[in-house]
């Protein structure tokens, strides 16, 4: 099963903290069971509804069972909240995957309510940091953003950050270069339209890709980044590869991407049959959701890659869909 690590910077003791912290309402929440009253919050002590019960997102897939270790918070897209997905999937733990919609508003407009909503109290009551991709540890009642922060508490959490000081170090850097080519990806499909941006996008790209080969050819293993297994930046490589691949396919900028790449080729591959990640790379997450938000230029389908307004939109709002966590069920059997 897992727990929570004691070394990490957000641990609590309950029943040491438990009247300490009632005057930290930003801090942390007071876990109470069976508590319905949704007009209770973080500042009500000692009783409230537990903050996964609080939530109201567009969709929320709950993968497990109907009491979480974590729940992710993020668009109703891939973008960055495909490697905490995938991270949580491939650990086998129990977790709901909450996902907020930009909709249509007018001929032009858009409106995210559902995100506003929620945004709001959590931002009041329990982080004024709040932002997407959040994290719920529904263990400790807290509630974390910014997207490599949730990376390497998560790593911490699932045995995920390397083995050594070294290792975790390692991790860390990698997250940050790998962020940095996540950004390159994010301009161009939100701002550019033009066959001549992506090739630029590309370029942009390889420099990136050239460090990740160089590295591969003197560390890590067959899909693993740092180590003999699977760690936090091997999600988000793994991602943006697809993203990147798909970029070149779309616009049909070249035969190959990885083609100048055989380390970095030969990891992709490696990762996507590793057992640990079939159950997310087989699901609708993976394969039904877009890249991007409908405004942007490229990724906003799943299918055509380019969003239509007024076209149909099957991943959106599904409201509560309960998803059985096929590698905990087995590793229990």
């Amino acid at each position: 099963s897992i727990d929570v690590n004691p070394s990490s910077s957000i641990y609590f003791d309950r029943k040491r903290d438990a009247t300490l912290l009632i005057p930290f309402p930003l801090v942390r929440a007071t876990v109470a069971l069976n508590i319905t009253k949704t007009s209770m919050s973080c500042t009500d002590p000692p009783l409230f509804q537990p903050l996964e019960q609080r939530i109201k997102p567009d969709s929320l897939i709950q993968i497990g069972g109907s009491s979480p270790r974590f729940v992710v918070g993020y668009w109703g897209i891939r973008g960055l909240g495909a490697p905490l997905r995938m991270m949580l999937s491939a650990a086998g733990v129990d977790h709901w995957v909450a996902m907020y919609d930009a909709l249509e508003e007018g001929d032009e407009g858009w409106i995210q309510a559902s995100w506003d909503h929620d945004k709001e109290w959590t931002k009041k009551e329990c982080n004024p940091f709040m932002n997407l991709p959040y994290l719920i540890d529904c263990k400790e009642q807290v509630i974390m953003c910014q997207t490599n922060a949730i990376k390497t508490y998560l790593g911490r959490e699932l045995d995920m950050l390397g083995s050594t000081k070294l290792e975790t170090a390692k991790c860390e850097e990698l997250l940050c270069e790998l962020y940095d080519l996540r950004n390159g990806m994010v301009r161009f499909a939100y701002d550019g339209k033009m066959k001549s941006k992506a090739k630029q996008c590309l370029a942009s790209a390889k420099p990136h890709f050239n460090k990740l080969e160089a590295y591969l050819s003197t560390a890590g293993t067959p899909g693993c980044l740092v180590g003999t297994k699977l760690s936090s930046p091997d999600f988000h490589l793994y991602e943006m590869l697809d993203q990147y691949n798909l970029l070149t396919e779309h616009y049909k900028l070249e035969d190959d991407m990885l083609g100048p790449y055989p380390k970095l080729a030969a990891y992709k591959k490696a990762f996507e049959e590793m057992p640990e990640n079939q159950v997310y790379l087989n699901s609708f997450l993976h394969k039904e959701l877009p890249f991007n938000n409908p405004y942007a230029h490229f990724g906003s389908d799943p299918t055509t890659k380019v969003y239509t307004r007024g076209q149909a939109t099957p991943w959106k709002q599904k409201g509560i869909v309960r998803v059985e966590n096929k590698k905990r069920l087995a590793d229990e059997m």
